[in-house]
């Protein structure tokens, strides 16, 4: 061995090599020594399964998420029972990595991390409408509200029963902070409905204006919703858009209502020897 490696440098000597080669084995060696200090333990963050950024260890990322959390209790005033995310850290090693403060931290854990907290969901037609509230009190509020609002006018008439013609439930669990609505809030969505675009056939003797009375819109609407078609031009069978708000929630209100009214009818008199005369009796 000791041959071979005499044969090695005498070789690098002839060939007026020998200071190249030691360089590099400094160079070498240099890269090596700061590998050595630079590669380091880091911690990455990740939230539902997306890298955000380095920190420096995995109680970094604890501490920021326990002043998160508290931040949005005091904000809130609730409870908050966890996060919505899954947020982790996940060890590493890295070169030369820059890593996030703590402010940086908390300010990525804001805009990224959604909580949860003890409330309610109030779910229309199994789930198709879901709104979050704080309490299934509040829940119980929006329904009232909408019978209440239903009932409002109906002047001597005895209410029998009130009901929703689509399956309402309010059910207790944890819910999305950021989705907390209010009672009054969500009655005026429920009561605003969504847009629902159909399609009307036309039928004989139907007008364009006919049309547009019978579903509640001028015939400018109708118009801009029917660019294509010309009004004076209408076929039996033509496909006309129609669009309307329906509310989210139909209530049902059935009611007794008591009416007087003076019914007509006709008179017949009848001679009677049971009676004196100038006497007289209704039969």
């Amino acid at each position: 061995m000791n041959n071979l490696t005499a044969k090695f440098m005498n070789f690098i000597e002839c060939n007026g090599s020998k200071n190249y080669f030691f360089g590099s084995i400094a160079v070498a060696l240099l890269i090596a020594f700061a590998c050595t200090f630079s590669l380091s333990t880091s911690y990455e963050v990740v939230i539902d399964g997306k890298d955000m950024g380095q920190i420096s260890s995995a109680a970094a990322l604890n501490q920021a998420m326990a002043a998160t959390k508290e931040k949005i209790q005091q904000e809130t005033g609730m409870e908050i029972t966890a996060s919505y995310n899954t947020v982790e850290a996940k060890i590493g090693h890295s070169l030369f990595s820059a890593k996030m403060s703590h402010d940086e931290l908390l300010a990525l854990l804001e805009d990224e991390v959604e909580w949860l907290a003890p409330g309610a969901v109030l779910s229309i037609n199994d789930g198709e409408t879901q709104f979050s509230v704080a309490t299934e009190a509040d829940g119980q509020q929006v329904l009232d509200k909408l019978k209440e609002a239903a009932t409002a006018d109906l002047g001597d008439a005895v209410v029998k029963s009130v009901d929703f013609q689509e399956a309402v439930t309010i059910e207790a669990g944890n819910v999305k902070v950021s989705e907390i609505q209010s009672p009054d809030k969500i009655v005026e969505q429920i009561q605003e409905g969504k847009e629902e675009v159909k399609t009307h056939k036309v039928e004989e003797g139907e007008s364009f204006w006919m049309i547009a009375q019978n579903n509640d819109l001028s015939v400018d609407e109708l118009q801009k919703l029917n660019a294509d078609i010309v009004p004076e031009k209408l076929q039996i069978g033509q496909e006309i858009l129609l669009t309307k708000q329906e509310p989210l929630v139909s209530v049902i209100v059935t009611k007794e209502v008591t009416v007087e009214e003076t019914i007509a009818h006709s008179t017949e008199y009848k001679d009677t020897t049971s009676l004196l005369k100038g006497e007289n009796k209704v039969v």
